[in-house]
């Protein structure tokens, strides 16, 4: 190869070199503002890895979290269920014991008129 083509090759390594970089730092920019939220400010390149698995580790004790939360709901919606039944049950008791009292009421009236 001549000095003419290895300039030219390497000016367009270079280029392609430069949108990599460029293409790089959107990436970066673009991932550091969706883990700003998260309390992450600064992506080093060297810590790259140690972040993944912090994530992945926060990922997974959220995701128990939403579990848990699940569960919990669901037994939540079980006592009320539960609740809503023996108010029906207690209701029905106390209709049973309202429609005794007053028919014993009346048959302690009825008793105190014969007895006379």
């Amino acid at each position: 190869m001549t000095r003419r083509p290895l300039k030219k090759t390497f000016s367009e390594l270079k280029e392609t070199l430069k949108k990599l970089r460029t293409g790089f730092d959107q990436l970066k920019l673009s991932v550091s503002g969706k883990l700003e939220p998260l309390g992450i400010t600064e992506i080093l390149e060297s810590e790259v890895k140690s972040l993944l698995e912090s994530l992945k580790s926060r990922l997974k004790a959220w995701q128990e979290q939403i579990k848990q939360k699940a569960d919990i709901e669901k037994q939540i919606a079980d006592i009320d269920s539960e609740v809503k039944r023996l108010d029906a049950v207690i209701d029905t008791q106390v209709k049973a014991l309202t429609e005794k009292q007053t028919n014993l009421e009346r048959l302690e009236k009825e008793l105190a008129r014969r007895g006379r």
